[in-house]
């Protein structure tokens, strides 16, 4: 893990930006070892906030350890957990109500993209997720 963050901080981060996307049990170990400007971006939160959310990471704690970043929406997740869309969206929700930034992904799953049969499917992620209606504006 030490030479990981050692390579990132060796890189040029001044032309781009660098998000670091950890597994949870790493973030806390790692979040602020970085000194070229890469920032953690963990892999999900829970959809409510603090709380019996047991192995979930709330926005509110992300934000009290200075993290500016959550990734939501994986393909992992919706195929293995059974995110929906609509999950999804509650989750960015409740991330952009708490100040951070939020990384949505659309993409199309491992098995999709080995058989270039993706196209066409983004936009039926990406709407429930990213809808305005989904956060309580018309």
């Amino acid at each position: 893990l030490a030479e990981l963050v050692a390579n990132i901080n060796a890189c040029d981060t001044s032309k781009c930006d660098v998000y670091v996307c950890p597994s949870t049990m790493h973030i806390g170990m790692i979040y602020e070892d970085f000194t070229n400007g890469a920032k953690i971006c963990p892999q999900n939160c829970n959809f409510k906030g603090c709380g019996a959310y047991t192995g979930e990471m709330a926005v509110d704690q992300m934000a009290d350890m200075g993290i500016e970043w959550v990734l939501l929406g994986h393909s992992e997740r919706r195929t293995n957990q059974g995110e929906s869309s609509a999950l999804v969206a509650t989750k960015t929700k409740q991330a952009l109500d708490a100040g951070l930034s939020v990384m949505v992904c659309v993409g199309e799953t491992q098995f999709l993209s080995d058989a270039r049969k993706f196209v066409g499917r983004q936009p039926r992620r990406r709407r429930p997720s990213l809808s305005r209606s989904a956060f309580g504006t018309p």
